[in-house]
């Protein structure tokens, strides 16, 4: 967990509280790396994220795609995704 997310509140304890449901960790990837512009810049400031949020972006849209059309997360193949049942 970062500022954002400390230990107590952060994934790890969502998922704990429904294990019937896939935690899906794209690595490195902070909060703010989703969004853009200024608020990118400031969102990063406050809670880090990757080096280079651009191929984290890129796994979320894999992701939202895989789900549109019906897909196991599990199915999308990139080194910085991590799917657990």
């Amino acid at each position: 967990g970062g500022v954002c997310a400390p230990e107590p509140v952060n994934h790890v304890a969502f998922a704990d509280a429904l294990p019937e449901a896939l935690q899906v960790v794209v690595e490195g990837m902070g909060h703010a790396d989703m969004l853009d512009g200024v608020e990118r810049t400031l969102g990063r400031r406050l809670c880090g994220g990757a080096g280079d949020p651009d191929p984290a972006r890129d796994v979320v849209a894999r992701l939202l795609v895989a789900a549109l059309d019906g897909a196991d997360p599990a199915t999308v193949d990139d080194p910085l995704l991590r799917v657990e049942r």
